[in-house]
């Protein structure tokens, strides 16, 4: 069922198809513009075959006429440019496309011209062969021809927004599509579904930058102004339940993925992929929540459809397949998910001729690379080496972003395989591919390039080779990417011992911040404690990790590594700064973590610390409970530590010192030269200490025995006289 308007013009177009013929006759011009706007309809309505029918009648009448408007045939060439490249026939549609660049450029500006159209389209048929700048080049084009604040100018910017979404720039897609929104928004007369489309594609883009929150407000206000019985709307709440699902709000997910479905099955019960790319969704949500048998079902479910019924779409499949693998291995069928995972490869394999490579805009390139990059995820490193190694040699000459990225990827594999030199090698090669490119519309590519350099000298702790490559960065970073930038620069300069450089660079990349970003405020903060606990600034470094840990539990999902690194800081500064109680609890829920993450050997020291805490606030007999079960874990351990275990004993001895407990004290030193003799290999100055404190304390033994005989003594002599 197709929405209320499109029927109505349909009908209206039929009567109208009827009376011209009966009127003028079948080849009448006339009858060729109606032909031309149901093809446009049917092109709108995603029937492509009535499109293409529709439009290639248009196009006869309209050759055959003497005294056709030249901006209608060119109209006519430029929607059947468009048609063949949603069908995968490229090189027709640069035919079309071309047939009317000629024709259109002919008519001088001061009458109908809408060659802003075709220059759009010649910028999507680039889009779908990886060209992007030629793809910039024509919708610059488009926009030049276009009048300011008109529809076809706001059609413009999403064509923009489309190419930069491509290319992975986020930020510049976002501020395209809000510029078509703002346009729309301000016209007289507007289409809501036109509208609705756009805050659909606005919010698919915050939501690959992870901002999901800005997403679901997008798709809201889309729903708001689409049709209640309409493909965008269903595209709007299947959009909608896949941001859910990142949130594992699984509730919304079922509730939008039922009315996706809903008017999928309503509206184009014969467009299967709807319904596939519902069960895909369902499938993983299921997956996400532990219902392994549903998900299994329904991916299993969304396979078939794929497989037999839309076998065009192997990409789509293939990640099918590798979440169907994720689910049997964790139902421990591992042998089915290595099957599973070997089908996703086969599947990609699998589009290997020219005609299967033009219907999903692939080149042989593209298609190895998209591979290699499945062979990564899998650790197969060897394997994603030899496609990558396919990919360059296939590189064709307008290629160059595709070219720079397969080097990249090779760069990244080398650095985690150990393989420093070719690992630059290839990120220098990565740069080169795109010296002749316009940096401006790449600088998302030439970001990572410059930051897996940053990385690779990173690993070998060359941190002037890190700062040169973090100063090429800031011409290509905006805003928070500034922040991001300056914050490794500072984390540089102290790995070099230049702290005031540091500072400068902390402190600048805390005012470029967004206050929204909480991770980069609360890591930019985090290297400010540093800096200050550093510095010996106590009271600074408390307030910036407290800073720190506030942002973390109030904002975000917690990483228990960085809280534990948190709470180990802050535990330390407080110790120092003799504010036991507050180091106390942070190193009470330190040892919390450690526990429940397994970490004995951390855990023994924060055990140690934990007493320390206790007996300076004179708390002795739980500062030894402390160090008792410091000792015992010390000890449960595959490889005992008996230095470790020594200084325990000697922390135990001194605390029983304090409690004037002189007894259990050399029993303590005595047990500390039992662990140090068990230290290989010995060490003689260690034993020398632990003897000296014993001796000591057996000193201050025999000075308390003594003093005891005294007072016996006397309590003695006392008693007698009294008698």
């Amino acid at each position: 069922m197709m929405k209320d308007e499109d029927e109505k013009a349909l009908e209206a177009y039929e009567k109208v198809v009827v009376m011209v013929s009966e009127i003028f006759g079948c080849e009448h011009p006339r009858l060729g513009v109606v032909f031309n706007n149901l093809g446009d309809l049917y092109l709108r309505i995603q029937q492509y075959e009535q499109a293409k029918d529709y439009l290639n009648k248009a196009l006869k009448i309209r050759l055959k006429s003497k005294d056709i408007d030249a901006d209608d045939l060119g109209s006519t060439y430029t929607s059947l440019a468009l048609l063949h490249i949603i069908l995968g026939s490229f090189n027709e549609s640069l035919y079309f496309c071309f047939q009317a660049l000629h024709i259109r450029s002919k008519i001088p500006e001061t009458d109908t011209n809408n060659i802003s159209e075709t220059y759009k389209v010649l910028a999507r048929y680039y889009l779908t062969k990886f060209d992007y700048c030629q793809a910039l080049h024509y919708c610059e084009l488009a926009q030049y021809r276009c009048q300011s604040q008109s529809i076809k100018l706001a059609l413009v910017h999403e064509m923009f927004a489309d190419i930069f979404y491509q290319m992975g720039q986020f930020n510049e897609a976002i501020s395209h599509y809000q510029a078509s929104i703002d346009m729309q928004l301000q016209l007289t007369v507007r289409t809501n579904v036109c509208l609705a489309r756009s805050y659909r594609n606005i919010g698919i883009v915050h939501g690959s930058n992870k901002e999901l929150n800005e997403a679901l407000q997008y798709f809201a206000k889309g729903r708001d102004l689409a049709p209640e019985n309409s493909i965008i709307m269903a595209d709007l709440h299947q959009a909608t339940a896949n941001i859910y699902l990142e949130l594992k709000l699984f509730d919304k997910v079922v509730e939008h993925s039922d009315q996706a479905k809903t008017l999928f099955d309503k509206l184009a019960p014969n467009t299967r992929i709807y319904v596939a790319e519902t069960l895909r969704t369902i499938g993983i949500l299921n997956l996400k929540k532990g219902n392994l048998d549903l998900a299994r079902k329904n991916l299993t479910d969304a396979l078939v459809i794929f497989e037999k019924e839309l076998p065009e779409f192997y990409p789509t499949t293939s990640g099918i397949y590798l979440n169907l693998g994720l689910t049997l291995e964790k139902l421990t069928n591992v042998h089915t998910h290595e099957n599973c995972t070997q089908q996703a490869i086969n599947l990609l394999n699998g589009i290997n001729d020219d005609q299967l490579l033009s219907v999903h805009h692939y080149t042989p390139a593209q298609l190895s690379k998209d591979i290699a990059i499945i062979y990564n995820d899998l650790k197969q490193y060897e394997s994603a080496l030899r496609m990558l190694e396919f990919t360059l040699q296939h590189i064709a000459d307008d290629e160059h972003y595709l070219g720079a990225g397969a080097h990249l990827l090779v760069a990244n594999i080398y650095w985690k395989l150990g393989h420093k030199s070719q690992a630059l090698e290839h990120l220098d090669q990565a740069l080169v591919m795109l010296d002749n490119m316009n940096k401006e519309y790449y600088h998302e590519m030439i970001i990572c390039i410059f930051k897996s350099m940053a990385n690779v000298h990173k690993t070998s702790n060359e941190y002037r080779q890190v700062l040169e490559c973090y100063q090429k960065l800031l011409s290509f970073c905006k805003t928070d990417e500034l922040a991001q930038i300056h914050m490794d620069i500072g984390f540089c300069y102290s790995e070099l011992n230049e702290m005031e450089l540091s500072l400068e660079s902390y402190q600048l990349a805390r005012s470029l911040c967004s206050s929204t970003n909480y991770e980069l405020l609360a890591n930019i903060y985090d290297g400010l404690g540093k800096y200050y606990a550093h510095s010996g600034n106590s009271i600074e470094a408390i307030n910036n990790f407290e800073t720190t840990l506030n942002i973390r539990l109030l904002y975000m999902q917690n990483d228990d590594s960085r809280l534990t690194s948190l709470y180990a800081d802050l535990g330390q500064l407080y110790l120092e700064s003799e504010k036991y109680k507050e180091a106390a609890n942070f190193f009470e829920q330190l040892l919390d973590k450690q526990m429940k993450q397994n970490e004995q050997e951390n855990a023994i020291n924060t055990l140690v610390l934990l007493g320390i805490t206790q007996v300076r606030q004179k708390n002795i007999d739980k500062g030894i409970y402390y160090y008792k079960m410091a000792f015992q874990l010390s000890l449960s351990m595959s490889s005992p530590d008996y230095k470790i275990a020594a200084f325990i004993c000697s922390h135990m001895g001194e605390a029983y010192d304090l409690d004037c407990n002189p007894w259990q004290c050399v029993e303590s030193y005595e047990k500390a030269i039992e662990m140090a003799w068990r230290v290989e290999p010995h060490d003689d100055e260690l034993l020398s200490l632990f003897h000296e404190n014993a001796q000591v304390a057996r000193q201050s033994v025999i000075k308390t025995e003594s003093k005891i005989i005294e007072a016996e003594e006397a309590t003695t002599t006392t008693t007698t006289e009294h008698d």
